[in-house]
């Protein structure tokens, strides 16, 4: 994750620690006029256990990671982005980074957590599924403790427990009845603070990265126009179009209560899947190897509307290079909105989707040629273009395609 880096606060900001209740004055803390040290990066260790943890654990709700969160021996460790140190502590994560439950095709993400230590109501808010923070846990009374002449601070293992709120949410969302509130894992932070006179880095969100293809992050298009390029060819049809939904389980996610929008050739088939018409077909061999472009956008909208949307997506103008056996590729224009920045990120040409040529079938259907049944896969470089929904390698839908071919 890119970071950017800031002078410390100038030696007039500086107070001592002993005013803020904290210690003695040191090098190794960058106060603020506030009496608050500023956070610089750390990590807080999550260990699932407790009751609501064991109710998610009998209904086959797994626990895995999201961004820069990494599971280790000691439990799932998510980066600490910022924050500041003092009286009433706060410690920042990533709106990238966090846990993600799974049951079944279900998929809930938290991120954006904020842990608030105050000695009295600490609590951690957070994001579900990229929705307005609330508060998600609450824990017992607790402080930052700080190591002022080591430049760090620890929170003692405290357990964060489930609120009734977010437990009514994810159970909802993760169709799991019977969960309620209570402890949900045993959770510590361990950070490192700032140092002055040197270039710290800056707690917040990283800088816009751009997509693969370089450039800076392209500006928020309107849905009508969807920022792709109109290609040339004739409109979806049955008989001669690429049928691909990219993700049967995001289609239904995003169905629920958001909006999927077909335009520029592409179409909507009665089983959900999408339909983009044949641009171009470059060459084609006896043997089956294939070059095509297909046009069409399909724009995905969820947790709000328009630019307030929280989650945005363009899938635009699908392009396949594949071999006659063996695995191809698909490639695609996409744009993502980034949840930790609010950026729309162009991708242009990504390589999205390895296709698997030997799974499916082909044959001659009407003077074209039909393949059907071929697996996909999402590639490594389509994760981020896929705004970090899923992992590399994971199963995306079966494509069918039929071509007329020279």
């Amino acid at each position: 994750m890119r970071k950017t880096a800031r002078r410390a606060a100038s030696g007039a900001a500086l107070i001592a620690l002993t005013a803020a209740g904290l210690g003695a004055a040191s090098p190794a803390g960058a106060a603020t006029a506030s009496g608050s040290v500023a956070v610089r990066e750390g990590s807080t260790t999550v260990r699932p256990a407790g009751a609501a943890y064991r109710t998610l654990r009998r209904s086959k709700v797994k626990l895995s990671t999201l961004g820069d969160a990494k599971r280790t021996k000691s439990g799932t460790k998510i980066p600490v982005t910022g924050g500041k140190a003092a009286k009433s502590s706060e410690l920042r994560h990533a709106n990238v980074d966090g846990l993600v439950l799974r049951r079944g095709s279900d998929r809930v993400r938290v991120t954006g957590l904020r842990i608030r230590l105050n000695g009295k109501k600490s609590r951690v808010t957070g994001r579900i599924d990229g929705k307005k923070s609330r508060t998600l846990f609450t824990m017992s009374a607790t402080r930052l403790k700080i190591d002022s002449k080591g430049g760090s601070a620890q929170t003692a293992t405290r357990s964060w427990k489930l609120t009734a709120s977010a437990a009514r949410t994810l159970g909802r969302e993760l169709g799991v009845k019977r969960l309620r509130k209570g402890t949900f894992a045993r959770v510590s932070s361990k950070v490192k603070l700032a140092v002055p006179g040197a270039a710290n880095v800056a707690p917040g969100a990283p800088a816009p990265t751009p997509g693969p293809g370089g450039g800076p992050p392209a500006p928020t298009p309107p849905v009508n126009i969807v920022g792709c390029p109109v290609l040339p060819g004739a409109d979806a049809t049955q008989t001669r179009v690429l049928d691909w939904g990219l993700r049967q389980s995001f289609r239904n996610y995003v169905s629920s209560d958001g909006s999927i929008v077909p335009s520029n050739g592409a179409a909507a088939s009665p089983g959900g899947t999408f339909l983009f018409g044949v641009s171009s077909v470059t060459s084609y061999d006896a043997q089956g190897a294939l070059s095509a472009a297909f046009r069409g956008a399909v724009y995905f909208e969820k947790w709000g509307t328009g630019e307030a949307a929280s989650l945005r997506l363009w899938l635009c103008n699908p392009r396949i290079e594949a071999p006659s056996s063996g695995v191809g590729s698909l490639y695609v224009d996409m744009l993502s909105k980034r949840l930790d920045t609010g950026q729309v990120v162009a991708y242009p040409n990504v390589r999205l989707a390895d296709i698997d040529m030997g799974s499916g079938t082909r044959g001659l259907v009407g003077g074209a040629v039909r393949w059907a049944g071929v697996q996909t896969t999402l590639t490594a470089a389509g994760v981020e273009a896929f705004a970090g929904f899923y992992t590399a390698g994971e199963a995306l839908d079966p494509l069918t395609l039929t071509v007329a071919v020279p």
